[in-house]
Order: C-alpha cells, then structure tokens, then sequence
C-alpha cells in the first residue's frame, strides 16, 4: 500500500512539474511601430492565444487591427500606437 502512494505521489509530483513548464514556441516581443504592417515572425501563428497590448499593457480591441496569422503579418495604426506587446504561440515548424 505503501509503495502505490509513493508511486502515486511522485507520478503527480512529475505530472505538476512537466506543467509548469514554459513551451518553446510562446513568444512575447515588444515592437515599436513604425509602419502599419508590421512582420511578426517567419512562421506562420496561432490565432487561437494571440494577445495585443498597448503601451499601458492594456488589451487592444480586436476591430483595432488586422491579422494574418499564415504570413504573421499585423496591421495596425502606427499613429495610435506606438509601441505594442505582442503575446502569441508560433505553429510548429514540419
């Protein structure tokens, strides 16, 4: 009985640890805007945790922008914004 708790203990122990884990493939860039289309990466991203903040690390509205997440192309008003925080996962690399 005894040995199952030890077994069961370090096989969450493992588990917890392997979570906390940052993956590879997240990426966060600060950018300074000069032009209205900016190239996020060479691959292409997922929309599916794609995150914009402004310079006061506040959410932009999605209708503020324009995404194409196969060329990881953004546009955005470079006149509002300035500097931008970008949060995204890259698609793996085949």
């Amino acid at each position: 009985m005894q040995k199952r708790f030890l077994f069961l203990l370090f096989l969450t122990f493992g588990f917890s640890i392997q979570s906390q884990t940052i993956s590879k493939d997240f990426r966060v860039k600060n950018i300074f805007i000069e032009k209205d289309t900016v190239q996020l990466d060479s691959v292409a991203i997922n929309p599916q945790k794609f995150k914009i903040l402004n310079a006061s690390l506040q959410v932009i509205p999605k209708s503020e922008y324009t995404v194409d997440f196969s060329n990881a192309i953004l546009i955005i008003n470079s006149k509002k914004y300035a500097k931008i925080t970008v949060k995204y996962f890259k698609l793996p690399h085949f």
